[in-house]
């Protein structure tokens, strides 16, 4: 299972939702003179944070892992969702944010440094719309949280039966 099949679902009001930052709303306004009247990725991030440490601690629940806390914090850091998946998806050509921000433009190669990891400002808006994207999943998959498990196994390469 892989989050590709859902990115490619462009007209699913979910996945649209999902890709869109905040800061959309205010870029709009500025370029098309009118409100913005869809909706944002803030809520979907949210649930889409809670599904993924749910389907992390599942997974490692299942496996017979003894240390799922220490285990699931290798995946569901806000740094590891932007290197990964984020740029594996390319997610700054399918988001819908401000790309006339300076700080969000410089991590447009995805790359969080240590430093920068004490300072998510600049890029938690990339990881904010991988939560939202798994969120949508979640929903799309009438809550069915084995879709999640198997696409985070197969993202992060875990082996998982």
């Amino acid at each position: 299972m892989k989050i590709s099949n859902y990115l490619k679902m462009k007209d699913n009001e979910l996945i649209k939702e999902a890709l869109t930052d905040t800061s959309y709303k205010k870029y709009y306004q500025t370029i098309n003179k009118k409100e913005y009247k869809g909706r944002v990725n803030d809520n979907l991030a949210v649930l889409g944070d809670v599904v993924i440490k749910l389907a992390l601690t599942n997974v490692f629940y299942k496996i017979g892992n003894l240390n799922i806390t220490s285990e699931k914090q290798k995946y569901e850091s806000n740094k590891k969702l932007v290197e990964i998946i984020g740029k594996r998806y390319k997610f700054l050509d399918i988001m819908y944010y401000d790309k006339n921000d300076k700080n969000r433009k410089k991590y447009e190669n995805y790359n969080v440094s240590a430093k920068d990891g004490e300072n998510e400002e600049g890029w938690k808006y990339i990881a904010d719309a991988v939560e939202a994207v798994f969120g949508a999943i979640y929903i799309i998959n009438n809550k069915d949280i084995s879709i999640i498990e198997a696409i985070l196994c197969y993202e992060f390469n875990i082996e998982f039966t």
